[in-house]
């Protein structure tokens, strides 16, 4: 018995044979996986670090020394401290991405105050982070006790922030006053339209009235 075995279809074909292990195409092909993986490895691993530092940097997070393979001077290093600037600001970006200019003012001012106290970058970052929940919160809560309930419209005190209504009251008069200055443009044209069906009813009704006139006069000739 050979300690190759071949098959019809591919005779290039090599089995694993106990006594003689796999064929040299298997080891050239884990060979060539092993050093392909290596070489993602030593490709990615300084790049990963680098923009790590970087990351760190961009957040104002204190480092006894760079870790071992960070370059400062990679791209690496520069977009992930792009990344690290940019990242205490992504409540803000969420909040405006959806529309929600109440969120987006707690956002803001939960990051000022994360920079004041935690100073720029990770404090920042938390302050914007929790800015929303915290502030909307303390809002609601002090909403209770000045009469505020979200379902009523017009629960609370007239409370407005420049253009922003603070309180459902002051939506509700703000929504009004704009409802009001729409009818003020749209009356001219309801009138107008009014008086053009009015004049058409009264010009049917003349003709009407001229025709039974008419049946009359004509009903009453003997002739």
């Amino acid at each position: 018995m050979v300690n190759t075995l071949s098959t019809i279809r591919n005779p290039n074909f090599t089995y694993y044979n106990p006594q003689q292990g796999f064929g040299p195409g298997v080891h050239d092909f884990v060979y060539n996986m092993g050093m392909g993986a290596g070489n993602v490895y030593n490709w990615t691993q300084p790049r990963v670090v680098s923009a790590y530092a970087g990351m760190r940097q961009g957040l104002n997070v204190p480092m006894a020394k760079l870790p071992v393979g960070a370059n400062v001077a990679s791209k690496a290093f520069r977009y992930g401290k792009l990344g690290g600037a940019a990242l205490p600001w992504l409540p803000v970006a969420g909040n405006v991405l959806e529309g929600d200019l109440g969120g987006v003012g707690a956002s803001l001012a939960g990051g000022a105050i994360g920079t004041l106290i935690g100073g720029p970058g990770l404090g920042t970052a938390i302050g914007a982070t929790l800015g929303e929940p915290v502030i909307k919160g303390g809002i609601n809560l002090a909403g209770r006790f000045v009469g505020i309930n979200p379902n009523n419209p017009l629960s609370g005190p007239d409370w407005s922030l420049g253009p922003l209504a603070l309180t459902p009251y002051a939506r509700t008069k703000k929504q009004t006053k704009k409802a009001v200055e729409l009818a003020k443009l749209q009356m001219p044209l309801y009138d107008e339209i009014a008086d053009k069906d009015l004049r058409r009813q009264q010009s049917l009704q003349a003709l009407a009235d001229a025709g039974a006139l008419i049946r009359g006069v004509y009903a009453s000739n003997p002739y």
